[in-house]
């Protein structure tokens, strides 16, 4: 009895290994399957409201939060989804990564000079990285090393509807300004700025200006 209880306690444990497959090319990437990534400074997870580092191993409190999509577009673009936030991950420029309603840092996935089977990942024109200190510098620094030499592990899967609807969520809402932001150009006197309540207008009357919206 006791060898056969052996003998089912290796199967399932062999088994599990089994399960967890790496990627080794990017074909090999489903819309429908979550990932782990890893270097040998620190797994990638997904704090509060950006990326950090969760140490060298799954914290089994909260796996989850080690779990991210890498969701192809119509269009053949890459966007990294962190599934506890619900949001796609944006490289802010100041060597962090941001969980926005956007799409603004499509990814890419460099594989010369770096090991076998392994990826370097951009997001936008930032490489991901875990500096020196172990810390998260998501910036220009592209030469391979131990930060940046990243695994990618397949975790289990999602429902392909859940990034799509976010993602048709976020284009959707940038195709409807990008259609205001050029109906209210075409007023004549109608100047766009950056950020919420950057318009002026001279010379259009607000008749003019709700027809635009409207359109």
């Amino acid at each position: 009895m006791k060898k056969f209880t052996f003998l089912c306690a290796l199967l399932f444990s062999f088994c599990g290994i089994m399960t967890a497959q790496q990627v080794t090319s990017v074909d090999q990437l489903s819309n429908s399957k979550v990932y782990t990534m890893s270097s040998s400074r620190g797994y990638w997870m997904s704090g509060d409201t950006q990326l950090a580092n969760g140490g060298t191993s799954i914290s089994e409190d909260n796996p989850t939060a080690y779990q991210f999509g890498f969701y192809q577009a119509a269009d053949g673009n890459y966007y990294l989804y962190s599934v506890t936030a619900g949001k796609f991950v944006v490289a802010d420029g100041d060597g962090e990564g941001v969980f926005k309603y956007s799409i603004e840092s499509p990814m890419t996935f460099v594989t010369d000079g770096v090991t076998e089977g392994c990826f370097l990942i951009q997001l936008g024109d930032y490489t991901m990285n875990f500096g020196g200190s172990k810390e998260v510098a998501i910036n220009s620094w592209n030469t391979a090393d131990d930060g940046n030499i990243l695994t990618i592990m397949e975790a289990g899967d999602i429902e392909e509807s859940v990034m799509q609807a976010a993602y048709d969520a976020v284009s959707g809402f940038g195709a409807a300004v990008e259609a205001l932001e050029n109906a209210i150009s075409a007023l004549e006197g109608i100047e766009i700025g950056d950020g919420l309540n950057q318009y002026s207008v001279e010379g259009a009357t607000a008749e003019e200006v709700s027809a635009a919206i409207e359109s």
